[in-house]
């Protein structure tokens, strides 16, 4: 039977470490008295020691503890991005919430210095005026209307004129109980009564669907000027006389055009004109 043998040099490994283990632990021990006894005798020996072990140590600490730092770091920056983004959001919320209260305001702004131009209309005081809203317009080549908010509940009946601080827009054609309908003067079924301004004559503004309704006076030998100012006239009891309509655009081929002070399309607020009821 074959006997087994520890190779040579494999024995004398094993001794070797043993005995190296034990002289670095004697080494160490020794050391770590002979730098006590030293430190209380006062020794500088024992502080540069300690300072070079410190500087040798201190690069593996910074080493190890930067991964931490690293993940540290990145925590707190994803935490300020997110309150970031939620402080983000609420601006954008209070910057729509301002966006629609300013738009409120312009709009209101505009609708109460229209109602303060329609307050300086004058006129007779046997007149009665009621202010309404334009709720929508129509404007085509088959017609040109407008719908108001107010009706008979309100004082508004048919063939009432009515008007803006810049002047005539038209005349009352259907009231309801809450609605009127008005017919604007550049429409082709619209007729009123008017005159020239400085001369007194009479004549008819007929519309066409056009924006510059024609005049047709009353005497066809009449020669007006560009530039005549027309305004509304009486007959019939209907119309207040005197309120301004727009004044003579064009005269051509015995077709006279009269360019209107209002533009019925951009309207708001109209005011409506009626008798007083005795």
């Amino acid at each position: 039977m074959k006997s087994y043998r520890r190779p040579r040099n494999q024995s004398l490994v094993l001794p070797v470490r043993t005995w190296l283990a034990a002289g670095s632990a004697v080494v160490l021990f020794s050391s770590a008295v002979t730098l006590a006894i030293l430190n209380r005798q006062g020794h500088p020996l024992p502080d540069h020691v300690r300072h070079v072990v410190t500087d040798i140590v201190s690069p593996v600490i910074a080493a190890l503890s930067s991964p931490a730092d690293l993940f540290r770091y990145v925590g707190d920056r994803t935490e300020q991005l997110m309150q970031l983004d939620e402080e983000n959001i609420r601006l954008r919320d209070q910057n729509a919430a301002l966006l629609h209260w300013q738009t409120v305001a312009r709009r209101l702004q505009t609708e109460n210095e229209t109602l303060r131009q329609l307050l300086n209309v004058k006129a007779s005081p046997e007149y009665r005026f009621t202010t309404a809203r334009v709720v929508t317009g129509s404007a085509s080549i088959f017609s040109h209307t407008l719908l108001l908010s107010e009706g008979i509940g309100d004082g508004i009946v048919e063939d009432q004129a009515v008007i803006t601080d810049e002047g005539l827009v038209g005349r009352i054609i259907e009231a309801g109980a809450t609605s009127a309908q008005v017919l604007l003067m550049t429409d082709i079924n619209s007729r009123l009564p008017v005159e020239i301004e400085q001369t007194g004559e009479k004549a008819i503004l007929a519309g066409d669907n056009t924006q510059r309704p024609l005049l047709q006076l009353a005497n066809d030998k009449l020669r007006p000027a560009i530039g005549q100012r027309i305004v509304t006239a009486s007959d019939g009891g209907v119309f207040p006389a005197g309120f301004v309509v727009g004044e003579i655009a064009s005269i051509e081929k015995n077709q006279i055009r009269i360019q209107p002070y209002v533009n019925g399309s951009r309207l708001a607020f109209v005011r409506t004109i009626s008798l007083k009821q005795p």
